[in-house]
């Protein structure tokens, strides 16, 4: 089970510039959270049941809430094992990090701002 989620994480997070295709997934748990100090670790709230599309494509991300968030990465990423963490750019023009990984065999992805992220748990569509 751990392998085929690690597999599944690996696509969602290929994300290539070349590639003209999309990973398509269901966000199932939704975690809002805040920083207490700049440097601190990010503190999160008790998880809400959603049910949204997202939609990770060349460089961009999409979850299609009540209102559609976009996220356009402008870097590359960096890797950091479990996940990869994105400099991204909102549809606002507002900079922010988006963050694609695997927690307790699960994909998640978090777009974190100066004091304040959310989080989103995925169920890759087939």
């Amino acid at each position: 089970m751990s392998k085929i989620i690690s597999i599944i994480t690996s696509l969602l997070i290929s994300i290539s510039a070349l590639s003209q295709t999309a990973s398509f997934a269901r966000a199932y748990e939704f975690h809002l959270g805040y920083k207490e100090t700049k440097n601190s670790e990010i503190i999160w709230s008790r998880g809400n049941e959603v049910d949204m599309l997202v939609v990770i494509s060349d460089n961009t991300v999409k979850i299609y809430s009540s209102e559609i968030q976009e996220y356009r990465m402008v870097d590359n990423g960096k890797d950091f094992g479990t996940y990869t963490r994105y400099l991204a750019v909102d549809k606002s023009g507002l900079q922010c990090f988006l963050y694609l990984g695997t927690k307790d065999d699960s994909i998640y992805t978090v777009i974190e701002y100066g004091d304040y992220a959310w989080m989103y748990y995925l169920i890759p569509n087939n």
